[in-house]
């Protein structure tokens, strides 16, 4: 799942690639775009829906602007469900509550669905008018409707420093938990990094201490206009971790910024692991990040194989 970059990620594309490099929209779909009044869709994720009692389909969870008048309102994110990835039909926009303040961005929000109890979360990123709360869950109540969620609480793993986290995955792999992140925080020295944790515990507690991904880690400033810093020259963020075969894996990620003087924003890549997530190679363009279908933005990757279902 893609952004188009012009004008501004107003649209999402559904892509397929057979070795994870070069992409084609699926069967030359369009793109879809949920209403004239949404911009910057971005941050997808999706989660295969199987209740066992309806047909089976896709819940696609999105970052969005609507538009009213010369007003951009970004407090909620948006939901969609598709049984074949290219035809859409929106579900009702979800408004993160709890907050005392006016929430001002709902960004980043990714579906999970907990083995444990089969319980459907999202983590989404919040900003308010006080600031930035950082990475918090919210519960589904209602799997299949998908109106009625759990107020938003701040992810307890990241809870000191929350403000300064962003982008969440999370995934179950080999009976653990794995939770990947955007770390902009004063423990790493307000350095843009993707890191990780693992906890053999359940969801929210057990974690170890973040893994930081060496070639994801710009060790320069994130988001320089709200931490008042210099300008510096990129960052990556949103990640999606994809097994390929046997022990070779890749996290795909957005990189961010300037780089030789030349503007790169948008432009999607890779870091790939040949030793089931021991250690990671450098970072690589996706193709020549435009391969035909056009400049794209914050891409989701998932794998698909009809003998194994979805993947990881």
């Amino acid at each position: 799942m893609i952004g188009s970059e012009v004008p501004c990620d107003d649209e999402i594309l559904a892509t397929v690639s057979p070795d994870g490099d070069d992409f084609s929209p699926i069967g030359n779909a369009p793109a879809w775009k949920p209403s004239p009044n949404v911009r910057c869709i971005r941050d997808h994720t999706l989660l295969h829906y199987n209740d066992k009692t309806h047909k089976p389909y896709w819940l696609c969870a999105y970052t969005t602007e609507f538009q009213q008048g010369s007003a951009t309102i970004a407090d909620t994110f948006g939901l969609a469900k598709s049984g074949d990835l290219i035809h859409w039909t929106p579900v009702t926009p979800v408004a993160p509550g709890g907050f005392n303040e006016k929430v001002l961005h709902a960004w980043s929000p990714y579906l999970f669905q907990d083995p444990a109890a089969g319980a459907i979360y999202v983590f989404v990123t919040i900003c308010t008018t006080s600031g930035w709360k950082g990475i918090g869950s919210m519960k589904c109540n209602d799997p299949g409707t998908w109106k009625d969620w759990t107020d938003w609480k701040v992810f307890p793993p990241l809870q000191r420093n929350a403000g300064e986290y962003n982008g969440a995955a999370a995934y179950f792999l080999n009976g653990r938990y794995w939770f990947f992140f955007d770390d902009a925080s004063r423990d790493n020295g307000y350095a843009a990094a993707e890191a990780y944790m693992v906890s053999l515990t359940n969801l929210f507690s057990g974690y170890s201490r973040p893994t930081y991904i060496p070639s994801l880690n710009s060790t320069l400033s994130i988001d320089d206009k709200f931490n008042h810093k210099p300008a510096k020259q990129y960052r990556y963020e949103g990640m999606s971790l994809v097994w390929m075969h046997g022990p070779v894996w890749r996290i795909y990620v957005q990189e961010i910024g300037k780089v030789s003087g030349v503007y790169i924003n948008d432009q999607m890549g890779f870091v790939q692991s040949d030793d089931n997530m021991q250690t990671w190679g450098p970072y690589q363009f996706v193709g020549d990040a435009k391969s035909n279908i056009g400049d794209f933005t914050a891409a989701h990757v998932y794998r698909i194989d009809p003998d194994r279902g979805v993947s990881p």
